[in-house]
């Protein structure tokens, strides 16, 4: 496959720094999916996303065929859906983004819808699973809990900024553009924590799970499945609501540069035609 140089697609497309290994546009789908078996600049943003929704489902079957109770085993797979969920919203974003404005709009839409759901599903058995209920009032009270969320203010402050300002730093391509375009740029680095924050956190919950298997019911359950199936439906109306407000502006936005692109192109298509004709014409003469 050949690949292009950032100036020849729409900025929307380029992260900076990133200077080359950009697809093609406005190719069949066959195309991406046969780039996923090439090296370009979005080869391993998919790969981590998909080697990783294989891992966590291993793990998810290892945590199953570690218990017997049907509780636990039905919120360990509540769970890896929402992970996985996450992660192959991720993967189809990056494979099929740079195909067209419509494309890149609605890939990385569902990569939002795959990251909000994810975050709902965890809180929702982070918060089954959090705590074994004390029989101590003194450790039922209000202020107990409060006190004890708050120690960790500081600390979880620290990661939330910390986290905001490697994922803007573009490190390390900021020092040395265009050479970290096919391995090693922040994104890549960037989807490998998010990978590795889904497998550890899918396997703390699992050791919480055990702890409180007793006091779970089937009631708990059947509202926690409504409620996701509730959110994910509300989801995707706002996704399907947003995609189509956005897409006439941004397309009204790249007009131009859509035009200035598609003569480019019609342009190096019709200097490749000339030059195949040339060199049959030679072979006749030949």
């Amino acid at each position: 496959m050949s690949y292009l140089h950032c100036s020849d697609v729409l900025d929307i497309y380029v992260e900076p720094y990133i200077h080359s290994g950009f697809r093609l546009p406005n190719q069949p789908y066959s195309y991406y999916y046969r780039s996923l078996f090439s090296l370009h600049n979005e080869t391993l943003s998919i790969w981590i996303h998909l080697v990783g929704t294989f891992i966590i489902v291993l793990q998810t079957f290892d945590h199953i065929l570690s218990t017997s109770s049907p509780f636990v085993i039905s919120y360990i797979i509540y769970n890896c859906i929402g992970a996985c969920v996450m992660l192959l919203c991720s993967a189809q974003a990056h494979l099929f983004h740079s195909r067209n404005l419509n494309d890149h709009l609605r890939s990385f839409y569902i990569d939002y819808l795959g990251i909000n759901f994810y975050g709902f599903i965890s809180g929702i058995v982070h918060y089954r699973f959090s705590r074994v209920d004390s029989s101590y009032e003194l450790f039922n009270e209000p202020f107990y809990y409060l006190f004890l969320s708050c120690l960790s203010l500081y600390s979880l402050s620290i990661a939330c900024f910390s986290s905001g300002t490697i994922f803007v730093s573009k490190l390390p391509e900021r020092f040395h553009p265009g050479t970290f375009d096919l391995i090693g740029q922040s994104h890549h680095t960037f989807h490998g924590f998010i990978f590795l924050m889904g497998f550890f956190q899918s396997g703390a919950t699992y050791r919480d799970m055990l702890q409180m298997k007793n006091q779970i019911t089937t009631r708990h359950l059947l509202k926690d499945i409504t409620y996701a199936c509730v959110t994910l439906t509300l989801e995707i109306l706002i996704v399907y609501t947003c995609l189509k407000l956005s897409f006439t502006r941004l397309e009204k936005h790249y007009e131009k540069d859509l035009k200035k692109l598609n003569k480019h192109f019609n342009k190096n298509n019709e200097n490749a035609i000339n030059d195949k004709d040339e060199q049959n014409s030679i072979k006749k003469i030949e």
